[in-house]
């Protein structure tokens, strides 16, 4: 099914991308104030403008279950100070802004009401969190730019992949984005 992880010992592999199309996110400060900060190119790829520290795409609601671990994966290779993290809500979809809700490589921090690893050098992922309180039932993934005053240009983020399981596997997209490009082709050979 769309939500299987295979199990080998330790590893565990997903492969399903939660991470819908950039299309569904919105670009945000490091604060989560949205703004004018990026282009979605397609759903593959898109730009975070080098104008505010803490510039990232913040996708769409993913829905995660407690006790399972899941990858974050992306090229940042175009940023040499980089954010990558995820914020995390509620069932009723409210931010929730306190620590020890994930373990993992990822920290809370307050600035960016998210749980992120951030460097002013090239981070490279995968980065693994684990969900481990009740109270946690969506995230949302962030990918971005840490500190713009070390990029001296508008930076390229590709193939982002929010995945169950500690491997992280080659970017496909989310089955929502297959179905919704799909419906959009039956709709316009309908109308033609």
């Amino acid at each position: 099914g769309d939500n299987e992880v295979w199990h080998e010992g330790n590893l565990e592999i997903g492969g399903r991308n939660l991470a819908t199309s950039p299309e569904n996110g919105e670009f945000v400060r490091y604060n989560l104030g949205t703004g004018n900060y990026g282009a979605v190119v397609n759903e593959r790829e898109f730009v975070v403008f080098n104008t505010a520290n803490g510039s990232s795409l913040l996708f769409d609601f993913s829905e995660v279950d407690v006790g399972q671990t899941y990858t974050i994966n992306a090229d940042m290779s175009d940023t040499m100070s980089s954010v990558v993290g995820v914020a995390v809500y509620d069932k009723d979809k409210n931010l929730l802004e306190l620590s020890d809700l994930l373990g993992g490589d990822l920290s809370w921090t307050s600035t960016y009401k998210s749980y992120v690893k951030y460097s002013n050098t090239l981070l490279e992922p995968p980065f693994r969190f684990t969900v481990v309180d009740e109270r946690v039932k969506y995230v949302r993934l962030r990918l971005g730019i840490y500190n713009a005053s070390r990029v001296t240009r508008d930076v390229t983020i590709k193939y982002p992949k929010l995945e169950k399981g500690t491997i992280a596997t080659d970017w496909t997209p989310a089955p929502e984005d297959i179905q919704e490009q799909i419906d959009k082709k039956w709709e316009y050979n309908e109308n033609t």
